[in-house]
């Protein structure tokens, strides 16, 4: 296992091959396990096959099922953030995200997207994050397909523009997925404190919504 990895470069693949990220709470300026960062386009970057793990710990506190305290050092699973800078030169593009288990972080997968109507620039597949105290992936402009999300204290999926396919999400604190002119296919959503899809200017088909405060609202 290794406690923490910097990606500061375009063109990397990073495969864990089975093993973990397991991060250490007392490790001065820890931020976030798996970061991909820096003043210029960080671009074509694959995450995948292995576990990240953090310091958070969730506590069941009832009574309803979404309901969960959080030992909170704050963190990030996966985060990416190349988009300091301003203008479409400072932004990741082309982000592939495969066969990860995010756990027990503040932020599971957080990604600044590449802000252009031109496609591929974030996939994750496969993938599942869980035991969040906030949200467990929040990007924009992605296509998330075959994923899982588990007990998270805010949001499960933030997203924009987007396609989401074959995703289970449980016991959310906030809405299940939440955004605007997403595509959301085949997906189910159970025990979440807000809505089980909050979203406008969205086509939404094929989908399961139980034990949620509320079910599909725009």
């Amino acid at each position: 296992n290794v406690r923490r990895i910097a990606i500061d470069s375009s063109d990397v693949i990073l495969d864990l091959n089975g093993f973990s990220v397991v991060v250490d709470p007392g490790n001065p300026g820890f931020y976030a396990a798996v970061s991909v960062s820096g003043g210029v386009r960080r671009g074509n970057i694959v995450i995948k096959n292995g576990a990240i793990i953090g310091p958070v710990v969730p506590t069941y506190a009832g009574p309803n099922p979404w309901q969960y305290t959080f030992v909170d050092p704050f963190s990030w699973g996966i985060y990416v953030n190349v988009k300091s800078g301003g203008g479409d030169s400072n932004f990741g593009q082309n982000i592939r995200l495969e066969h990860v288990v995010v756990k027990d972080f503040s932020y599971g997968i957080w990604i600044a997207a590449f802000d252009e109507f031109d496609g591929g620039r974030i996939s994750v597949a496969n993938c599942t994050v869980r035991d969040c105290s906030q949200v467990a992936m929040w990007f924009d402009h992605a296509t998330v397909r075959d994923c899982l999300i588990q007990r998270c204290g805010g949001d499960g999926l933030r997203v924009d523009l987007s396609t989401i396919e074959n995703v289970i999400i449980e016991r959310a604190g906030g809405h299940g997925i939440t955004g605007n002119v997403n595509t959301i296919r085949n997906c189910i959503l159970r025990f979440c404190g807000g809505n089980g899809i909050n979203a406008s200017d969205s086509v939404v088909t094929d989908v399961t919504v139980s034990g949620c405060a509320n079910g599909i609202a725009a």
